[in-house]
């Protein structure tokens, strides 16, 4: 589990400094959350980033993005959600 937070930290350093030169534009922005997007050379689909403040705690939110039964009913039109090891 340690290994587990230690990998989604990074994993989210490494995104957030990653974007800081990128070109990002604000695409909708409602309750708080803002939803950013991107192109990208060579795919048809945007990257997206969203932003927003959850009061939670690391073990919630770990637990939540582990919960790949539950996670269609908070991440919208999810058609599937599984492990990939």
């Amino acid at each position: 589990m340690n290994h587990f937070r230690s990998l989604v930290l990074m994993s989210l350093l490494l995104v957030t400094f990653g974007v800081t030169a990128q070109e990002w534009k604000l695409a909708k922005e409602s309750d708080g959350i803002l939803v950013y997007t991107r192109k990208v050379e060579g795919q048809s689909i945007k990257d997206v980033r969203i932003n927003t403040n959850i009061k939670t705690t690391l073990n919630e939110m770990v637990a939540a993005l582990e919960d790949f039964d539950m996670q269609d009913s908070w991440v919208k039109n999810t058609n599937e959600s599984r492990k990939i090891e």
